[in-house]
């Protein structure tokens, strides 16, 4: 008689590759959750820079406009080891300075005083919005003003002082426009299953000797 067994020593490399797969599995879920909430964030972010007019001209003149419009989804809670989950909040953020518009001064001919100008997008199209100027103090009018950072500044009555800085739209009322929600479950959807098959790939792979993961923080390469 014949007989096909695995034999003792066969039988204790797989129950330690077993065990050690389920030791390691949550914290490679975790990574690959906060990965793909990355993801969505990074997605609406590009999204919402398509349509809302980001431009500084004064110093510091280096925007990123994913980077700076990411801060509109926080990230609310992250996924961990013992719960699963990653939290992204679409509250809508702040309104931007006006500043941040591509605003900037603008004398007109047979105009007094110098104009500001700013871009804002309308109907798919950037258009050019003025801003009334005037060299009489009773007359509401705005302006930049350098020494503070060239944030615009408007009167809030018909005296020179106070002042108030003004701001634009902030992201989240073009969050409709860019179904920032639909597009994020969608992002979601589509690339969380891409990232557990291939940290599971990776997690058998490096059972068997063949690449070594570094320890993972949670969203980054594990």
């Amino acid at each position: 008689m014949y007989e096909i067994k695995i034999d003792p020593k066969s039988l204790r490399d797989l129950r330690k590759v077993s065990d050690d797969i389920r030791r390691k599995t949550p914290r490679h879920l975790r990574a690959a959750i906060n990965k793909v909430a990355a993801s969505v964030r990074t997605e609406v972010a590009q999204r919402l820079g398509k349509v809302m007019n980001i431009k500084n001209n004064y110093p510091p003149k280096k925007i990123s406009k994913t980077k700076t419009l990411k801060k509109a989804i926080k990230m609310k809670s992250k996924a961990s080891n013992s719960n699963l989950v990653a939290r992204l909040g679409f509250h809508g953020g702040y309104p931007f300075p006006l500043k941040y518009f591509d605003a900037k001064p603008y004398k007109r001919k047979k105009s007094t005083g110098v104009q500001v100008t700013y871009s804002r997008p309308r109907g798919g199209k950037t258009h050019t919005q003025f801003l009334q100027a005037s060299d009489k103090p009773d007359v509401l009018t705005y302006f930049m003003i350098p020494s503070r950072g060239h944030h615009v500044y408007s009167r809030i009555a018909k005296t020179s002082k106070p002042i108030r800085r003004l701001y634009g739209p902030s992201p989240g009322d073009y969050f409709a426009e860019i179904n920032a929600v639909q597009v994020g479950r969608k992002v979601a959807e589509e690339r969380l299953p891409i990232e557990i098959a291939r940290r599971v790939r990776e997690m058998l792979l490096e059972s068997q000797g063949i690449i070594k993961l570094k320890a993972s923080r949670g969203a980054g390469r594990t």
